[in-house]
């Protein structure tokens, strides 16, 4: 049986030559019931990958899962199994990765990177090395990340493979955005822009690098800049039929109404990137935005829904890169519902883990909203006479003001230095503190001007005049 199957498969490739990508299911199904291990790899790989452009990617899953088990099972080990296992391991992440199975990946990866490090084949060894950074940063382990990505870099660098810089490098500008490294997030998404230009043969790398570049903008707090990119996704989404660069597009989009503080312009976006996006990660990466403009809009019914989408996809598949800030969000909720002590709690562990984990951008970002929370919990107490806790809540608001005002700096997180200095001086206002009110009004109208917050930075206006009045 296994010779008649071989030879059916090696007579459809000579008889389909000029049509094999036609076949490569049917050949698959052949040879991997024949006896050539190999080509059954190969058929079955690229059955995989032409799936995975019709975003079939259960399917796609399937024929790299019947691939790897060919090799794994394979017993007799010749001298290129170990090779084809590293290729197929790289074709087979991008599954991974856009269905957001990153502890799988990762397990998967790390198996197997005993093999990936022995092997003379330095190409296959830096694009393995950049999947295992990949993996690493969804697992918000952005330290180990970095790591495994500048590794890639070097690999890519040292052979002259322009794939494996371009995906080095537009992970890169991810990564370096969470550590704080913005300016360095921006350089390495550019440099993957300037690789794509000489060599395009991989949209992935001009997409993913735009969405890191958009991502670095918006943190950086440059409206003008993450509209931009936003537009350029959008419109090579339609242009090319890519439902990711659209979705992405719209993220982007709506980030940049968020630096303008203008979260009912900013929601409709976020909720277009969900309706667009057909992988399970890039529909759920949205639904983070989503909910925290939800939030800032009064509508937390519906953001607790999406968060809780977002924790038990988190929790099942390892996607903490969202799971982690949909957490902090969380706190956010059971504050608004009362549940004070258990949201404070949330919120405060979600910090104390950034800050002592280098996770720069988190830390100042989300510390400077914990620092809000508490403003707006110590004006509470002091309107009912709660004089301790109102001290205690000034205390800790004061002392996270501080802490991410600093770290903002460091990072050139502008967004975030202007909004906290507003909302600080909101807090001196509120305590009849004029000097200190008016100086943090006017930092925070220096920082909002330059990010483009035209519209924070006319409630910052408002502000002063009530305060001077």
């Amino acid at each position: 049986r296994k010779a008649i199957h071989e030879r059916v498969a090696l007579v459809m490739e000579k008889l389909f030559e000029d049509r094999l990508p036609e076949y490569y299911e049917t050949l698959a199904y052949h040879f991997k019931r024949g006896q050539s291990v190999d080509k059954a790899v190969d058929y079955l790989s690229k059955s995989g990958e032409k799936s995975m452009e019709r975003y079939a990617l259960k399917e796609a899953h399937r024929y790299y899962g019947a691939a790897y088990r060919l090799l794994s099972s394979r017993s007799e080990k010749l001298g290129n199994t170990d090779c084809l296992l590293i290729d197929l391991l790289n074709k087979w992440s991008r599954v991974y990765y856009y269905r957001g199975r990153y502890k799988e990946l990762l397990a998967l990866l790390t198996k197997h990177q005993a093999v990936a490090d022995s092997l003379p084949h330095s190409d296959k060894r830096g694009m393995f090395y950049a999947w295992l950074g990949c993996a690493l940063w969804h697992r918000e382990r952005f330290r180990d990340a970095h790591q495994q990505l500048m590794k890639a870099l070097a690999f890519g660098e040292k052979n002259k493979n322009v794939t494996v810089i371009g995906y080095a490098c537009c992970w890169l500008s991810w990564v370096c955005t969470e550590l704080g490294l913005i300016d360095d997030a921006i350089g390495y998404a550019e440099r993957a822009q300037r690789i794509l230009k000489a060599d395009r043969r991989d949209d992935f790398i001009y997409v993913s690098s735009m969405c890191g570049m958009g991502y670095a903008f918006w943190h950086r707090g440059d409206k003008p800049k993450t509209l931009e990119v936003g537009n350029v996704l959008l419109d090579f989404g339609r242009k090319q039929g890519d439902y990711r660069a659209k979705g992405m597009g719209y993220c982007c989009i709506g980030w940049s109404h968020l630096i303008g503080g203008d979260l009912e312009k900013a929601t409709p976006y976020f909720a277009k990137a969900v309706q667009v996006s057909v992988d399970p990660w890039f529909s759920l990466f949205p639904k983070l935005a989503l909910a925290y403009g939800m939030i800032g809009n009064g509508n937390v019914y519906d953001a607790e829904k999406h968060i809780v989408e977002i924790l038990k996809f988190s929790q099942q598949f390892g996607a903490e890169f969202a799971g982690k800030p949909a957490q902090f969000f969380h706190g956010m909720v059971l504050i608004s519902q009362d549940r004070i002590n258990e949201g404070l709690q949330i919120l405060e562990e979600s910090c104390q883990y950034w800050m002592e984990n280098g996770h720069s951008l988190r830390y100042a970002a989300c510390g400077s909203i914990l620092a809000s929370v508490y403003a707006e919990l110590s004006k509470k107490a002091r309107d009912s006479c709660q004089t301790k806790f109102a001290l205690l809540a000034d205390s800790k608001a004061t002392a996270y003001f501080q802490d991410s005002i600093e770290s903002a700096g460091k990072i050139g997180a502008n967004a975030t230095l202007g909004r906290a200095y507003r909302d600080w001086g909101l807090l001196y206002q509120e305590k009849g503190d004029t000097d200190k009110a008016a100086a943090c009004f006017a930092q925070a109208n220096t920082y909002l001007r330059l990010c483009g917050s035209e519209v924070l930075a006319e409630y910052v206006a408002d502000d002063k005049v009530q305060e001077y009045a």
